[in-house]
């Protein structure tokens, strides 16, 4: 579990329960959960590499990520 919700503890710790809960109870969460993980992984990837050509690529990657991120954050914050 923790593959796919590393990034997101780090940065929400406080919601450190709510994610692990989330992620096995919320079939969305859960897919917001893996398409965000696999967007920082491929940022990541791409940074580490650092070709120029990658770069509007990665702004791209990085505003869908925190668009994902801010929908993970609206559904941690209003779930029981």
């Amino acid at each position: 579990m923790c593959k796919k919700s590393c990034n997101l503890i780090k940065e929400l710790p406080e919601f450190r329960h709510k994610i692990a809960e989330l992620a096995l109870t919320d079939n969305e969460f859960a897919k917001l959960l893996a398409d965000y993980s696999v967007l920082e992984q491929q940022i990541t990837a791409m940074e580490q590499n650092a070709v120029a050509d990658f770069e509007l690529h990665i702004k791209d990657l990085k505003t869908r990520c925190i668009t994902i991120k801010d929908r993970l954050y609206i559904r941690l914050k209003h779930a029981p």
